[in-house]
């Protein structure tokens, strides 16, 4: 890879969400085919983008299921709705 350098213009808060989205649909592997854990994928993702990870993501995670309006709020369902929305 190259060395150019890339950033997370978003929250905090929507980085953890989008490391859950991957989390939970099993699409980040490790060596040997092993499934990482969401602790493992927010690392991975924080790192790549250069931010430092929150404290613990399981909080923001439980603070996500505990919106009341879950699909207005959500960064990946505004981004889905954008793009599936004719």
């Amino acid at each position: 890879m190259n060395n150019k350098k890339i950033y997370w213009n978003g929250t905090k808060s929507e980085l953890v969400e989008i490391c859950y989205a991957l989390y939970t649909n099993k699409l980040i592997e490790g060596d040997h085919n092993n499934l990482l854990n969401f602790k493992e994928i927010c690392n991975l993702v924080f790192d790549l983008l250069g931010e430092k990870i929150t404290h613990n993501p399981y909080d923001n995670v439980y603070q996500m299921r505990r919106r009341k309006k879950k699909t207005s709020t959500s960064v990946l369902y505004k981004s889905f709705k954008k793009c599936f929305d004719c």
